[in-house]
């Protein structure tokens, strides 16, 4: 199931998802599968069992088209010493 982090409390390492089908769902840290801390807006694909969140993991679509926009923007500015503009 897909949705979206509305709060982490850092303090009790607890949280609450929104499902895209409009349910809350409750998460503890246990289940987050990330490699940084959950945020509210992260985009999740995760499993539910009643009210609860399991195995949480940030979704995968979104981190690709991410690191595709950031690649193109390396290549840019790698390109960008070589060109020059003539004014005169």
């Amino acid at each position: 199931m897909k949705g979206t982090i509305l709060e982490y409390n850092e303090e009790n390492r607890s949280g609450v998802i929104s499902g895209d089908n409009g349910e809350r769902y409750y998460f503890n840290i246990e289940e987050w599968k990330g490699t940084s801390l959950p945020r509210q807006g992260n985009k999740v694909d995760f499993s539910a069992t009643g009210e609860n969140a399991q195995a949480i993991y940030a979704d995968s679509t979104l981190m690709a088209g991410s690191s595709k926009k950031i690649g193109t923007l390396c290549l840019l500015f790698s390109l960008a010493p070589s060109v020059r503009i003539n004014f005169t």
